[in-house]
């Protein structure tokens, strides 16, 4: 036997290879976000104008191979599609990309369909029309189909959507990142049909009605979790999944609601710790064992089972665990591994390979969720609107920085003037030394004073917001600066004598 193909051998590479796999698609999935980030400021505006400007709300493989190629982001790219389509239905969604601005969005969208009939209707609200003839009348604004986010967000705050102007909503339907609205953003939001989970609250009482349902079929949440949700042994489950298993059970509650119970993080996807934190912690207790003294948990069954009889029974499987001190609840990892009974329903049930070989290639998928925080923590911090204060001037800050270091070099020179000067103190020229130096310290701070004023000065000049704003979109009435008035050209003395012909003419 070659010393490649040795069980051992064959079954850590086995394990090697799903991790390697799982690694790549998590890394390219956070470095695509990461290049949405550096590229867009935020997914939402990634989409609407990079991955799916023509608003048809799915991605396939190939647009997205054709985005990577143009913007040269050189990744995975296997990697990278199971990273994004984690429902495996061949297609990338919004809400696939960023579950949380996916929920700010359909939630305002629902908001606005129940109270006003669209999104669209909200921008011809009377509130929102007298909010632009307010900007209108001031004179610094003239355009009347663009709106600020912070006059957007005030007008609706007005109509009881509470929320701020640096909101997660704002930033998203802000489409060029310029800090206004106009009628089609809201457009877009309407064209957008957001899944049921999107548009739900959290409602316990709908998740009660579920997990009554999932009593009456299975004996424990965990063998419900093996045999009805997570089929593929992916330790995540979709919302298609969790849709095709509530009809399975024909839960006719608010499955929405009931996934929001336990996709409390909005991530989009509901992990087997969320279903029953007990028995994520059994199995990943049982996993951490298996690996340490076997080296994956099938090669544990294949120890146990010395007669080569391809099962084991709950008393192998205890006298195992107890030989080498598992504490856990064996009889409950024994009967919620999808253990199926024999066609001899009077003989005890049996423990097959393949009902414990999943564990191998389980994985928590706590490090992605952990890695999509910190970004969505970079997000907060870097999102900004434009806002009135200015930015202050490089040479202020430089004069800040200087002030300091000046002053710590004057000191030293004073000081070794001084010692110097202590042979002539004796015939009393020190004391008129020491004042010299001090009046000479003085005018030195007073340049350097000097110099930060007129850098504020000079930073008062900056343009402002608004005046950015006309340089890029003109959207605001122009400062209009009187022009000197022409001077007349002085008349040429070179050519008189063109002069004199003209005349005999």
């Amino acid at each position: 036997q070659a010393f490649e193909s040795l069980p051992v051998l064959v079954c850590q590479k086995r394990m090697e290879r799903q991790q390697d796999a799982y690694r790549k698609s998590v890394d390219a999935r956070i470095a695509f976000l990461r290049h949405l980030r550096k590229t867009y400021s935020n997914e939402v505006r990634a989409w609407r104008r990079g991955l799916d400007p023509d608003c048809h709300f799915r991605l396939n493989r190939m647009a997205l191979r054709q985005y990577c190629r143009q913007h040269d982001v050189g990744l995975d790219f296997s990697g990278l599609w199971d990273g994004l389509d984690r429902d495996g239905d061949d297609y990338v969604s919004l809400e696939e990309i960023t579950a949380p601005a996916a929920a700010e969005l359909a939630e305002f969208r629902s908001w606005a369909h129940k109270n006003f009939g669209s999104c669209a209707a909200v921008w011809d609200l009377p509130e929102l029309i007298s909010m632009r003839e307010k900007a209108l009348q001031s004179g610094r604004w003239v355009s009347d189909k663009k709106m600020l986010v912070a006059n957007v967000a005030e007008a609706l705050k007005t109509l009881g959507w509470e929320t701020n102007a640096g909101n997660l909503l704002y930033q998203s339907l802000d489409l060029y990142g310029c800090g206004f609205l106009s009628l089609p953003d809201f457009w877009w939001l309407d064209a957008w049909d957001p899944p049921e989970w999107l548009v739900e609250h959290p409602d316990p009482q709908a998740m009660i009605e579920l997990q009554a349902c999932v009593q009456a079929a299975y004996p424990h949440s965990l063998t419900a979790w093996r045999a009805l949700l997570d089929q593929d042994s992916d330790n995540q489950v979709s919302w298609s999944e969790f849709q095709h298993a509530c009809k399975k059970l024909k839960f006719r509650g608010n499955v929405g609601a009931a996934w929001r119970c336990l996709d409390r993080d909005v991530s989009g996807t509901i992990t087997l710790r969320e279903w029953d934190p007990a028995g994520a912690e059994l199995l990943g207790s049982f996993k951490k064992w298996a690996e340490a003294h076997f080296g994956s948990v099938e090669l544990a069954f294949k120890s146990f089972d010395k007669e080569g009889a391809g099962f084991l029974t709950l008393s192998d499987l205890k006298q195992a665990c107890r030989r080498l001190k598992w504490d856990g609840d064996v009889r409950l990892l024994f009967n919620c591994l999808g253990i199926k009974p024999g066609k001899d329903e009077s003989k005890p049930k049996q423990l097959t390979l393949s009902d414990i070989a999943f564990i191998d290639s389980w994985v928590e998928i706590d490090e992605l969720k952990f890695a999509l925080q910190e970004l969505k923590g970079e997000a907060r911090s870097n999102a900004s609107l434009p806002s009135s204060p200015q930015s202050r001037h490089p040479s202020l800050r430089i004069c800040e920085l200087a002030i300091p270091k000046y002053l710590t070099s004057m000191c030293e020179k004073r000081g070794s003037l001084m010692e110097k000067s202590e042979a002539s103190s004796v015939t009393g020229g020190g004391a008129n030394v020491e004042e010299a130096l001090d009046a000479r310290l003085e005018d030195e701070i007073g340049q350097v004073s000097q110099a930060d004023t007129e850098s504020r000065v000079s930073d008062s000049r900056a343009p402002s917001v608004h005046e950015k704003l006309h340089r890029t979109y003109h959207v605001m009435a122009a400062v209009r600066r009187r022009r000197p008035p022409r001077s007349t050209p002085k008349r040429s003395k070179s050519l008189s004598w063109l002069e004199k012909i003209n005349a005999i003419d």
